[in-house]
């Protein structure tokens, strides 16, 4: 006659499983939450940029507007030195 041994790997509960599925599920959830974050950081970072990106085309029509007022101030300074110097001859 044959006696019955269970199998020395004993059989989880049910409370055992769901502790276990609760445990992943906290872990899952867990990690769902730190890609939407880096998710939300990599869209901020995304608008500073096209931000900064807009801006630099801004200064750079500003500073071509600035370079521009510069060369006629400078020709009026020069035409306005001829002009003093025609007089004073």
């Amino acid at each position: 006659m044959s006696f019955y041994r269970p199998h020395p790997k004993q059989k989880k509960t049910c409370e055992e499983h769901k502790a276990e599925l609760e445990e992943k599920n906290y872990h899952l959830h867990s990690e769902l939450q730190k890609e939407q974050e880096i998710q939300n950081i990599n869209r901020e970072i995304e608008r500073l940029e096209n931000a900064s990106e807009e801006e630099i085309v801004e200064l750079k029509s500003e500073v071509s507007s600035l370079k521009s007022q510069l060369y006629q101030a400078k020709k009026d300074v020069q035409d306005k030195k001829k002009y003093i110097s025609d007089l004073e001859k």
